[in-house]
């Protein structure tokens, strides 16, 4: 008995990869074509789709960084956690689209400990959020940006 439950264990996995495998063969239309898991669009000026050459380059034009600032919070039985934090990067993401900015997420939780009764909330002390979104400016000031747009979502 053990020894079916194996092979239709080992049968099962080898017609998920079989399902998988030419979807993965296929390199997707935008975005790196190296990564089989790829599924999002390419996001021009978004610091996570971006190369460190095309950091670079878009340093000689620009010193303009957006961060989104937004929390994982409740919002009410309906809606996302993530909502603050999906408007905030969508919305740093279009002005980015349309002027030469660095949109550069650095945190998804805020400080929400009013929230913590509602599961899925994730809340940091103030403190750490300073010391987290000061370290990562002092990182890009580093690189030679020099303006930040902290975009309160």
């Amino acid at each position: 008995m053990l020894k079916t439950a194996i092979q239709a264990g080992v049968l099962s996995l080898c017609l998920a990869g079989a399902l998988v495998a030419p979807a993965a063969a296929q390199a997707p239309a935008e975005g790196p074509p190296a990564n089989p898991l790829w599924r999002e669009a390419k996001i021009r000026n978004y610091l996570p789709h971006m190369t460190w050459p095309e950091v670079a380059d878009l340093l000689m034009r620009t010193d303009l960084v957006i961060i989104p600032v937004a929390a994982i919070e409740e919002h009410g039985p309906q809606g996302p956690v993530g909502t603050d934090f999906l408007n905030g990067l969508e919305a740093a993401k279009l002005v980015a689209q349309k002027t030469d900015a660095l949109v550069a997420p650095i945190l998804l939780p805020g400080n929400s400990p009013y929230h913590m009764a509602f599961p899925g909330t994730i809340s940091l002390k103030a403190e750490t959020i300073q010391a987290v979104y000061f370290e990562a400016a002092q990182s890009l000031i580093h690189h030679g940006f020099r303006r930040f747009i902290f975009l309160n979502a």
